[in-house]
């Protein structure tokens, strides 16, 4: 399996759109910290950043329907790409995730408390409905 920063639009948005994950804000230029998973130059899943000084917002945290295994090897990837490039909290809203992050060592977080340049972005103030789960978890 290699993992490639930056993939193609057109390659995000069918697997975005398959696992039911928002596509109205993404566009390309903000595929430059997406990171996308490629078996045999099969892409089996995405996972994608918005970094914001030492925070940053986890996106698009899917896998194809025949992948297995490819959430955390994403997680794990992108949870070092923080620690290499110091951002110490990473954020994330969800509508049908919670459990899974909390095996991952997120916990549940206050919508409030989470920083105002991740409130600002589309995902907090528009794209994500408002009863999603904020979750958080510290890169150490």
């Amino acid at each position: 399996m290699i993992i490639k920063r930056n993939p193609s639009l057109e390659e995000v948005l069918p697997l975005l759109e398959e696992n039911n994950l928002p596509v109205c804000d993404i566009k390309k230029e903000s595929l430059v910290n997406f990171f996308a998973l490629y078996e045999k130059e099969l892409l089996c899943g995405i996972v994608g950043l918005e970094i914001y000084g030492n925070n940053a917002l986890l996106r698009s945290l899917c896998a194809s329907s025949k992948a297995k295994g490819v959430g955390s090897i994403l997680l794990s990837h992108i949870e070092q790409f923080c620690k290499d490039n110091k951002i110490d909290t990473l954020y994330l809203l969800t509508t049908t995730a919670e459990k899974y992050f909390l095996k991952k060592g997120f916990r549940v977080s206050k919508k409030e408390t989470t920083p105002q340049s991740i409130q600002n972005t589309q995902e907090f103030s528009s794209v994500c409905p408002c009863d999603a789960v904020c979750m958080k978890k510290y890169i150490v």
